[in-house]
């Protein structure tokens, strides 16, 4: 993941990049097309083919930027052993 700007409207995104594999239309981009719009969830703004420095096909996600993950919410609760609260949780599992 790499973080951007938009140039259309000059908002930071996340960008994923990764190598086409075969022919299929990736499982990633149809999940994150059936996901848009849902609460909680990254948006996907944008996906687009590019070519690698190698001549390799490179797919690329461009998605909503997050600073953090609950991952890392999980994380910084454990290490400080300061449970998140009840309305935190509830606001993730939304």
């Amino acid at each position: 993941m790499f973080e951007a700007i938009d140039e259309n409207n000059k908002q930071r995104v996340a960008l994923k990049r990764t190598q086409k594999a075969g022919n299929v239309v990736s499982r990633e981009y149809e999940v994150l097309s059936l996901l848009r719009g849902a609460p909680n969830v990254i948006q996907m703004v944008n996906f687009f083919y590019s070519m690698s420095a190698q001549n390799k096909l490179i797919q690329n996600a461009v998605m909503e930027f997050c600073d953090c993950s609950l991952e890392d919410k999980l994380r910084y609760a454990e290490k400080t052993k300061k449970p998140m609260s009840m309305e935190e949780i509830k606001s993730y599992g939304k």
